[in-house]
């Protein structure tokens, strides 16, 4: 039988290590762990083990071997509170530990949670197999008007509201958390696998070698971005990237902006769970022969750097690249105001003059929001009623479909070229 192995990257060294877990046997059936509280913790061969840094481990307590076994939704962001759900079939078992893992209590409850994600304003919220719950406290749990009949797979937030997503259902909350919408996914021509967020957007993965964005202030206008790998199985964020994790073959595919999707791939068969910090990248599993390697290009932290305009290694690296492609990133900002003529067919269009843009671009665009916050709330709302915005030499098109804001809107353009 293969030994278990942790495998940490000092992503600053960039050179991978391999070490044995003393005490802890290898455990052939899937687990998950998460980084939390400024530690990694990790169900894995009835263990329940915790590293500060990803490459000293120690095991912290124990749990049934039975309950152990199965594949675990593991959630953890109070201090030294653990909440882990092991879907079964029709049912599912949480456990719970207050005392930093070394001891459990579990229940069993009539659904199966697949996902857990903490709201803007510190609710918690499940996506299960009958539907979106919610919780303050994970023993009373009230289920969203209107989801109960899908099997929720996949649940994000973001600090403008939260995703949701079935095999073929996308459902979105705004900040005031009282209302769930569906989203029209007519134009998705495979199931979903994964929901993300980075840079304001969401990002759905799918088991097809397609990705959709949608900005979180506009949800229900998704994007398809076409990418060289098929089923996209979890994603996860450093704070500064995306990652998005395919299964088999392993391989990822990363994205600072949302935009632009940058394909690794790991060069060994390992089986395992991965977690990640700002500075370490961990994978718990099994290893082939004792040799595991992994490969991944981009350092996913920031640090200062000089010498190509960038403010983080990112954007640096990123920078370099495109100039030595002979391109160049070229910024504006303009003023969505209220000069809007209504269309003979119904909505509202602007023509904005912007200096330098060219009808070849294809800028990215977000809003500026004011430091005050009502001010930035409306900023978001009105910015939701732009539908679309197209280019043209010196000037952009601006588009409201159904409703126009009703104040001035502050917008950054950055251009590829």
């Amino acid at each position: 039988m293969a030994d278990n192995f942790i495998h940490a990257q000092d992503i600053l060294v960039n050179k991978w290590n391999s070490i044995r877990l003393p005490g802890v046997p290898v455990d052939e059936s899937p687990c998950e762990g998460v980084w939390a509280e400024n530690r990694f913790s990790v169900m894995y061969g009835d263990k329940f083990i915790t590293s500060e840094d990803g490459v000293s481990w120690s095991i912290t307590g124990t749990n049934d071997k039975k309950i152990l076994s199965k594949k675990v939704t593991f959630y953890a962001d109070i201090p030294d509170k653990y909440v882990v759900y092991y879907p079964d079939d029709d049912e599912g078992y949480l456990s719970i530990s207050s005392d930093g893992g070394k001891s459990w209590t579990t229940e069993t409850k009539e659904f199966v949670t697949r996902r857990i994600c903490k709201s803007p304003k510190g609710r918690y919220f499940l996506a299960t197999n009958s539907g979106i719950k919610v919780t303050n406290d994970f023993s009373s749990f009230t289920t969203i008007s209107g989801t109960q009949e899908t099997d929720f797979i996949y649940i994000t937030s973001s600090p403008n509201g939260m995703m949701t997503a079935g095999a073929r259902s996308l459902y979105y909350c705004t900040e005031e958390e009282n209302e769930w919408l569906k989203i029209n996914t007519d134009g998705i021509f495979y199931d979903i696998a994964s929901i993300g967020y980075v840079n304001n957007l969401y990002i759905i993965g799918t088991v097809g070698s397609i990705i959709y964005n949608c900005s979180t202030y506009n949800p229900q206008l998704l994007h398809e971005i076409n990418v060289p790998l098929d089923s996209l199985d979890n994603c996860f964020n450093d704070g500064s990237k995306l990652y998005l994790y395919h299964e088999a073959p392993r391989s990822y595919l990363t994205t600072v902006d949302g935009y632009r999707f940058v394909p690794h791939e790991e060069k060994s068969e390992v089986n395992g769970i991965f977690m990640i910090n700002d500075r370490t990248f961990v994978v718990i599993g099994q290893g082939n022969g004792n040799s595991v390697s992994y490969f991944m290009k981009d350092d996913p932290v920031s640090t200062d750097i000089g010498g190509t305009g960038g403010t983080s290694a990112i954007e640096a690296r990123h920078n370099l690249e495109i100039r030595n492609n002979g391109a160049c990133k070229v910024q504006f900002t303009a003023t969505i105001g209220q000069n809007w003529e209504e269309g003979p067919t119904g909505g509202f269009s602007q023509i904005i003059k912007i200096d330098g843009i060219l009808e070849t671009d294809s800028p990215i665009i977000d809003v500026l929001l004011d430091d005050d916050t009502g001010i930035s709330k409306a900023q978001i709302k009105a910015w939701s009623n732009i539908s679309r915005i197209t280019t043209e030499k010196g000037l952009i098109k601006v588009y409201c479909y159904k409703n126009k804001p009703n104040i001035d809107v502050d917008i950054r353009l950055i251009c590829i070229r």
